[in-house]
């Protein structure tokens, strides 16, 4: 079956990765959500993500605005006794729509090209033959989900030849290793990226969680931190987010003399849901867009 949809709203969108997917073929897309956490973890910008409850009616769009209106897994979770208005709401908005009452059971595995290497992935791993690397063992995981993984302890000599990776991407894990550790990392990611491959990289923002201490906004990573939801003190907050687990901070001044360090001379501060590059904005997200420092390197 194919919709051929001329633009998109998907409700119960989660962070976005069908949204995200959507825009990267052309297809313009809207996600509604109300999950706050989802908010802060999403993977598309704010022009894409509305944050919505389903059952609040009516929705912040025009009669007719939408092609298709579409969901998975959420409709047989909705009250019952919303069930016709929410029904008649979407009717409203859309022209056309699909919803899935079950997740969807197989994988599919979009094809990838070049040599890309996404550090200290977790369980944020990437297909397009992207290779996902990380201290622990989740093997498991990446099996059952059909990923490429390789466990590796960082930092180290990497098994890569010299100027053979095209792209590399990490998100929140630089701050896991010390400066030291850091620029041992990154000297070797430049000695194996091809002359004018991009690496971007994602990492805890010192100055914009530092001013949202002052502030008092702090406390809206109640919605992704437990303990910022513990926390006594707006200071508390900020250690909880900024420093609890980890080892080093970043602001952009300081990123840029790490990298400078590491023989990288073009340093770019991107924002989190777009690139420099067509591959790493379509294939990769940052996990945690509204706390993120983002910048990338050119060799």
């Amino acid at each position: 079956m194919k919709l051929n949809p001329k633009n998109v709203l998907e409700i119960g969108c989660g962070r976005g990765y069908v949204l995200k997917k959507l825009l990267a073929n052309g297809i313009p897309a809207v996600g509604m959500e109300k999950s706050t956490h989802c908010w802060h973890t999403r993977v598309v910008d704010d022009d894409h993500f509305i944050l919505h409850d389903l059952c609040d009616i009516p929705y912040p769009f025009e009669d007719k605005q939408f092609d298709l209106c579409c969901s998975f897994s959420v409709i047989g979770e909705l009250p019952q006794d919303k069930i016709y208005e929410i029904t008649k709401e979407i009717e409203r908005i859309s022209n056309r729509n699909y919803h899935s009452i079950s997740e969807i059971e197989s994988v599919y595995i979009p094809p990838g090209y070049g040599n890309k290497l996404n550090f200290g992935c977790f369980t944020n791993m990437f297909y397009y033959g992207w290779i996902n690397i990380d201290t622990l063992n989740l093997t498991q995981f990446a099996e059952a989900n059909k990923y490429k993984f390789t466990q590796m302890e960082l930092p180290r000599s990497l098994p890569f030849i010299s100027e053979s990776i095209d792209l590399i991407f990490s998100s929140h894990f630089l701050e896991h290793l010390t400066k030291e550790e850091a620029t041992i990392h990154l000297k070797e990611c430049y000695r194996i990226m091809k002359p004018s491959a991009i690496m971007r990289t994602a990492v805890p923002d010192a100055g914009l969680l530092i001013d949202k201490m002052k502030d008092g906004s702090i406390y809206d990573y109640v919605h992704i931190s437990p303990g910022v939801e513990k926390a006594e003190t707006a200071l508390e907050a900020l250690y909880e987010v900024l420093l609890s687990n980890h080892k080093f901070v970043y602001d952009f001044e300081t990123m840029k003399s790490v990298m400078e360090e590491a023989s990288f001379t073009d340093v770019i501060r991107c924002d989190p849901f777009h690139s420099q590059n067509q591959k790493l904005e379509n294939e990769t997200f940052v996990s945690h867009p509204t706390l993120s420092l983002v910048v990338e390197v050119k060799k």
